[in-house]
């Protein structure tokens, strides 16, 4: 996620309750969806997570796998 579009997002989630994003790996590659999931958690600034979760479809046939953040914001400063 750019920096751009990470203050953009941030910008439409200031009143929201609990805050949510979910990014998906259609190659099943878990180490590079954790870095892409890091570096959009950190293009957040501030922020308290509440919940991450890992999904893998049950088909061992289907490699997508998804991992979902659920979190408010924090004050910046």
């Amino acid at each position: 996620m750019s920096d751009g579009a990470a203050h953009s997002l941030r910008a439409l989630v200031t009143d929201w309750t609990c805050n949510q994003f979910a990014i998906t790996d259609h190659e099943g590659d878990t180490a590079a969806l954790l870095r892409r999931l890091a570096d959009s958690i950190e293009g957040l600034g501030p922020i308290n997570i509440l919940d991450i979760t890992y999904t893998r479809p049950s088909d061992p046939s289907i490699k997508e796998i998804t991992a979902t953040v659920y979190f408010t914001l924090a004050e910046e400063g």
